[in-house]
């Protein structure tokens, strides 16, 4: 059986930039392009378009690996939703935030055992398959990271952009442009992403009241809150509610 090149296609800018080098180097057919959907309320329609576009370009169908196996992304559940359900923000045993892990990190590993199970050799255990990352040179330490822990359960990891020279490095050069998105976020998580940072927030405030008077209802229910600002040299939790009235007297002047 020939290895499959398995991307991490998450519908940034960066992962798009390697699923293009795989099919370049391995061929379509061993490549495939796992994405885990997002409700489109809270994934920008710019991202999808652009998720769509490179997989055409590529020849290749778009894998999903959806929580619960949900094929219709209208029921896919939102962040604020899997933590209400589960009545926490972060995953005690990994301190990973629980929207990342309910909606992406449980059904990618599911997705993995299911269709790239372990087989035994006489002197090793392997997978048939090797896992692609966008991570590039600035990021280290999530590399090791990474490649450590999908190491540690028996996959090889590759980070072409950090240690390969690529032929393309920018959508833009086989026409396809990279998502607007990018225009007023850093990333390409859900809008309301619990683990970004005030900036994200205060864009959210006011590009997306409805998203953040959801954030403001789940800090309620899960009684817990998302950001820790320093006052007096001493970490203080703040809470979207109190938030709300700062951003509201920033957008106010202009901000």
């Amino acid at each position: 059986m020939k290895k499959k090149h398995l991307i991490c296609f998450s519908g940034g800018h960066a992962s798009a930039i390697v699923s293009i080098y795989c099919v370049e180097m391995f061929g379509k057919d061993n490549v495939i392009l796992l994405n885990h959907d997002i409700n489109p309320k809270y994934e920008a329609e710019d991202i999808k378009r652009f998720k769509k576009e490179v997989a055409d370009y590529l020849g290749l169908p778009i894998t999903y690996a959806n929580i619960n196996y949900v094929s219709d992304p209208n029921l896919i559940p939102s962040q604020f939703e899997v933590c209400i359900k589960a009545n926490a923000i972060t995953d005690f045993r990994t301190s990973q935030a629980l929207c990342t892990n309910r909606l992406k990190t449980a059904p990618f590993l599911q997705y993995l055992e299911y269709n790239f199970p372990t087989y035994d050799t006489l002197f090793e255990t392997q997978k048939d398959c090797i896992l692609y990352y966008g991570f590039d040179d600035t990021e280290k330490d999530r590399i090791q990271r990474r490649s450590s822990i999908m190491g540690g359960v028996g996959y090889k990891t590759a980070f072409p952009i950090a240690f390969e020279n690529l032929r393309i490095t920018d959508t833009n050069q086989i026409g396809i442009a990279p998502p607007i998105t990018y225009r007023t976020f850093i990333h390409a998580n859900c809008i309301g992403c619990l683990k970004a940072g005030l900036l994200h927030w205060y864009v959210t405030y006011v590009l997306r009241p409805d998203v953040y008077n959801e954030g403001i209802d789940m800090e309620n229910q899960v009684d817990f809150t998302i950001h820790r600002i320093t006052r007096n040299k001493v970490a203080q939790s703040i809470s979207l509610s109190e938030l709300a009235p700062i951003f509201k007297q920033m957008k106010a002047d202009g901000v």
